[in-house]
């Protein structure tokens, strides 16, 4: 007698059986590969573009009133409704995903940048104003160092939600990758797989933060 029919949850032992014939035909390290450089491009060009836009942003205050309602309506956009946009533009290729991926992060570091540049300390920089120096000087010695911890308080919320988003580009439409496995399983009714699978999203997610 089963409390939950096993069609519906699979069970621990085909997961790990799942697991094992992926490792053996080389499916998990090359899929894994795939969804591992998709978020780490993708991470890495939403956080420089993050960083930078929302530094000018912090800076240029007249800029940013301007600018600020369209940065929120995009912002406001369901990540996942980009997703068949990126694959029209991109394909079914890696393209998509890191496009998918630069605008998951890209929001999170931006904020966290402006809010860092708004909080520096006004009294640092009225010393340094007094005593003649030049704008870039300020912000190489004040602006820089201080939004620094908060640059890093966003870079380690993106990065679960980097991986995130690459594997739920893949679920929509690709031709590698976890997420593609997943879809794979579901479309075959194999839950066993689909639990596999993420599990293997679980552990790498958890390695990358770490």
């Amino acid at each position: 007698f089963a409390l939950v029919d096993e069609f519906y949850v699979g069970s621990p032992s085909e997961a790990w059986d799942v697991l094992a014939r992926w490792r053996q035909s080389g499916e998990l390290w090359t899929h894994s590969w795939v969804t591992v450089k998709e978020a780490l491009v993708g991470f890495a060009l939403g956080t420089l573009a993050g960083a930078a836009v929302g530094f000018v942003f912090g800076v240029m205050q007249r800029t940013a009133r301007v600018l600020s309602p369209f940065v929120t309506g995009l912002y406001a956009i369901p990540r996942l409704a980009l997703a068949p946009l990126f694959i029209l533009w991109f394909g079914l290729d890696s393209a998509s995903k890191v496009a998918l991926v630069v605008t998951v992060v890209f929001f999170l570091i931006f904020y966290n940048t402006l809010t860092g540049v708004r909080d520096v300390d006004q009294d640092l920089v009225n010393v340094l104003r007094i005593m003649d120096a030049p704008r870039w000087e300020i912000h190489r010695r004040v602006t820089l160092p201080s939004i620094a911890t908060w640059i890093i308080a966003g870079l380690r919320v993106s990065v679960p939600y980097a991986f995130v988003a690459a594997v739920v580009g893949e679920m929509v439409a690709a031709r590698e990758g976890l997420g593609m496995l997943i879809q794979r399983a579901n479309s075959q009714f194999n839950p066993s797989a689909m639990f596999a699978a993420i599990a293997v999203v679980v552990v790498l997610s958890l390695a990358l933060n770490v």
